[in-house]
Order: structure tokens, then sequence, then C-alpha cells
């Protein structure tokens, strides 16, 4: 049941990844040879909020244990080494958070790129990009159901990005473009579902023509991850153990319900921004102190 959890959030996120990778590594250059320093990169750019995301998770589940009498939420040490490592499925464990599978997929699509650049970038022509796309496409057909935390699944969620990627980057021309992401939609549509499909492709159009500059949506894209990372245990484990009974009587049942659905939203929001700033912040300016390649003599 993990894709129920953020449903089409999971395609959105992976569209979008699919197109700001291989934007960013155009942007700087990239070559084979910084792979090393990429994944650096993300590694340090990502971790570190997991791994408080899993203490926090973790705190949680202890409180709701003695809050509840009987209970017994602790997942089990497997279940925090194979989270911390993102090997939970290889080990077969529980994740603490299991939102963390989609992590997994990412880190997939990092190796991905890191290694596969080339035949997306620059110096590849349109022909070759459609090919290596087409054929991205068809082993996402051909992937087996089961087991989501694999890459070859959502590729065509990725492909969509790539397509979006190599048309804002002025590298193919809008017709090129459509076909790729038209072939996307379709193999997305026969492998994901129709309507994975339509917010893969509704996705890379949006990036493309909607240009839209508020504030609100700025800073609330600024702590998107933690958001991600924090809004399952809290949304979960607050709402779970938040006994408002008491108020039915007063206000009624779907009262109370939108109440504590609204407290859980703004516990929520109070506890990632939080994070952002505790972790995640120290995070990217550690990440962005690594160059994709040594400066030079005179720099």
């Amino acid at each position: 049941m993990w894709p129920l959890n953020g449903f089409l959030g999971v395609q959105i996120f992976f569209v979008i990844s699919g197109f700001v990778i291989p934007y960013s590594l155009y942007k700087s250059g990239y070559k084979v040879t910084d792979s090393g320093r990429f994944l650096l990169k993300r590694l340090i750019r990502l971790h570190p909020p997991l791994l408080g995301s899993i203490a926090f998770s973790l705190a949680l589940i202890v409180a709701a244990d003695r809050l509840i009498r009987g209970a017994n939420y602790w997942p089990g040490y497997g279940a925090i080494i194979g989270s911390v490592t993102l090997l939970a499925s290889w080990l077969h464990t529980k994740w603490v958070n299991p939102v963390y599978w989609t992590l997994v997929v990412e880190f997939q699509w990092y190796l991905l790129v890191a290694f596969g650049f080339y035949y997306i970038g620059p110096k590849a022509g349109s022909r070759s990009v459609w090919l290596v796309c087409l054929a991205a496409c068809l082993v996402g057909l051909l992937w087996p159901e089961g087991r989501w935390e694999y890459l070859p699944r959502h590729l065509t969620l990725f492909v969509t990005g790539v397509a979006v990627f190599r048309y804002k980057a002025k590298l193919d021309s809008f017709a090129t473009a459509s076909g790729l992401l038209g072939v996307a939609f379709l193999c997305g549509a026969w492998r994901l579902g129709p309507f994975e499909a339509v917010t893969g492709l509704a996705t890379g159009l949006a990036i493309v023509f909607l240009q839209i500059r508020l504030p609100v949506l700025h800073n609330v894209g600024a702590f998107s991850y933690s958001l991600y990372l924090f809004h399952t245990p809290i949304l979960v484990q607050f709402l779970f153990t938040l006994r408002l009974s008491f108020l039915e009587p007063v206000v009624g049942h779907d009262a109370v319900k939108l109440f504590r659905m609204f407290l859980g939203i703004m516990a929520a929001v109070a506890v990632s921004w939080a994070a952002y700033k505790i972790v995640e912040v120290p995070s990217q300016r550690l990440a962005n102190r690594i160059r994709m390649r040594p400066p030079g003599p005179g720099a």
C-alpha cells in the first residue's frame, strides 16, 4: 500500500527530479569525472534530514506507546538499520517511515544520471536521446509488478522530466519534446495507470508553461523536503494518539475529526519548518561547498 501514501504526490516528485537534476548538471558543465562529487553532494544534502526524520519518528512512536495502553508500535532495530541505510527492502525489514521508499528510487536515479548524463546532455543529439528515452520507457513497461522501490518501474516519469529539461535547455525543439512527452505518457498510462500518467504529464507541462511567482509558494517549496519527511509520522502518530472525544458531545464527531486534521497539518508545518532551519539548511550549506570540479590555480 506504499503508493497510496502521498498518492500522486510521488509522481510529481519524480518528474520534478527528472527535470531538476539533469538541468542543474547541465548548468554546472557536468562531466562524468564529477560523478563522485555529485553523489557526495546529494548524500550530504539529503541524508542528515533523513536521519533527523528517523529520530523524530522513533520519538513519536515511543510517546505513542506510553500514551496508549497496550500499544506496541516499535518497528525493531532491523527497521532502523534498514531506514538509515535505505536498504530496508533488501534487508527484508519494515521502514520506520513508509515514505522512505521514494528516496531509494531517487538515489538510483542519481546513480543513473551520474554515469549516463552524456546520453541525455548537451553532447547527445535528439535522435540519440529519443532512442535512450524510448529504451527507458520500454524497460519500465517490461518491469514486473510489485517492488515499488526499483527505479525501472518509474522511468516513464523521469523521462517526462528529461524531455522538459531538454526543451528548457534549448537542446530540443518543441516538437521533439512533445513527442517524448507523448511516449512517456502512453507508456506511463500502461505501466502506472491513467491518473499517474496524467499527473506526470501535467507536471511536465506546468514546468514548461507556468510561471507562478508567489512568495508563499516559494517559502513552502523551501522546506518541502522536510515536510515530505516529517508529515507522515505527525499525521499518523499525532492524530492517532490525540484524544478529543470529550468534545464530540458539544461539536459532533465530524467537527472533531476536522479539528484533529487541522491540528495535525499545523503541527506538520511547524515541525518541518523547524527541521528545515535546524538540519536541512546546514546540510544545504555543507553540500554547496562541494564543487563539481576543483577550482583552477587562479580561482
